[in-house]
């Protein structure tokens, strides 16, 4: 996507998204230099968020890229995923979509 093309430095795999830097290679999310912890799973989201600023991705599209194509729970999970993002990443800026989604706030 072009959004993804803009944003992504190629050369070292930084992403800048909001008040946060994105290093896609090592898995590492920053925030004024010190190290955001978060599970493999969050940083998937993280990055699907970054590929697709603005974008209202459905919860679906979420968990497919998440968990994968074989992924029978809840898609509540997605919500509770988000949950856990917005308490680690307070700065972070998620628009809940009622009913269908989220979309990253750019």
């Amino acid at each position: 996507m072009e959004v993804a093309t803009r944003a992504v430095n190629t050369a070292t795999n930084l992403v800048r998204m909001q008040d946060y830097l994105l290093d896609i290679e090592r898995r590492m999310a920053l925030l004024n230099n010190r190290y955001v912890d978060l599970t493999t799973k969050e940083f998937d989201l993280l990055v699907l968020f970054a590929r697709h600023r603005g974008i209202a991705l459905s919860r679906e599209q979420i968990i497919r890229f998440v968990w994968g194509e074989n992924y029978f729970g809840s898609d509540r999970a997605v919500d509770d995923l988000i949950r856990r993002m917005r308490k680690k990443m307070k700065r972070l800026r998620v628009e809940t979509l009622y009913g269908y989604g989220y979309r990253i706030i750019s």
